[in-house]
């Protein structure tokens, strides 16, 4: 059940703080910027990027995210069949 948190609370994050830049552009498009869209805004960013990186940080800490190996996928299985990696035109 944590990492279905976590993975709404980055989805939710991201759209918020998408929102909140949108609202922001559409606050400053007047030549008076409304004080009140600016408010909203600066609420919806600040909230959903804090979300997001908390929810990044969870799915981290429960395992989520594997590490990639550094090798690619044919030197992996020359290497896992063979015991040796193939050299290329031999």
């Amino acid at each position: 059940m944590g990492i279905e948190v976590a993975r709404w609370m980055v989805a939710l994050g991201l759209v918020a703080a998408a929102v909140g830049f949108t609202v922001f552009g559409m606050a400053l498009a007047y030549r008076n910027p409304s004080q009140g869209q600016l408010t909203i805004s600066y609420i919806l960013m600040g909230v959903g990027l804090v979300a997001a990186v908390i929810g990044s940080i969870g799915l981290r800490a429960m395992g989520e995210f594997k590490e990639l190996p550094d090798e690619p996928p044919a030197v992996r299985e020359a290497t896992t069949q063979a015991g040796a990696p193939k050299q290329p035109g031999a």
